[in-house]
């Protein structure tokens, strides 16, 4: 049987979980960019002028690759709401997810230094313990 990859295992597990203790939610919700990722596009998009699409990605909603303002506030309001998981790398939560109607969208963080994100909707029976 095939090992299961760190992406697969990691996907099974998702939870909200507390901030750490000396997390300042305003400052890090301040911090964050959302970029984006032509891995998750099949369109061009504000994440790159040509789509990339991966094999095993996800495919973001085309009417989102005009909306980066849009998720940005998604982002930024997660996070102040909490919705995250609980591992953070240099005081960023690495995932953190957003609820708009029946889909959940999950943003990943790319780059530690720069605060930013991409992001990709997860598949319909993904469950996320915790979220609101």
């Amino acid at each position: 049987m095939k090992k299961p990859t760190q992406r697969s295992r990691s996907k099974k597990d998702r939870a909200v979980a507390p901030a750490p203790v000396d997390a300042n939610l305003e400052n890090v919700a301040k911090r964050v960019r959302y970029t984006g990722s032509p891995y998750h596009k099949d369109v061009p998009s504000f994440a790159g002028v040509v789509p990339q699409p991966r094999p095993d990605a996800s495919i973001c909603p085309r009417e989102l690759a005009a909306m980066q303002e849009t998720i940005q506030d998604w982002l930024q309001k997660a996070i102040l709401n909490g919705q995250f998981g609980a591992d953070w790398r240099q005081e960023l939560p690495h995932h953190v997810w957003h609820r708009v109607d029946d889909v959940i969208y999950e943003a990943s963080l790319t780059n530690s230094a720069t605060g930013e994100y991409h992001g990709y909707p997860l598949e319909a029976d993904a469950v996320v313990r915790g979220l609101k």
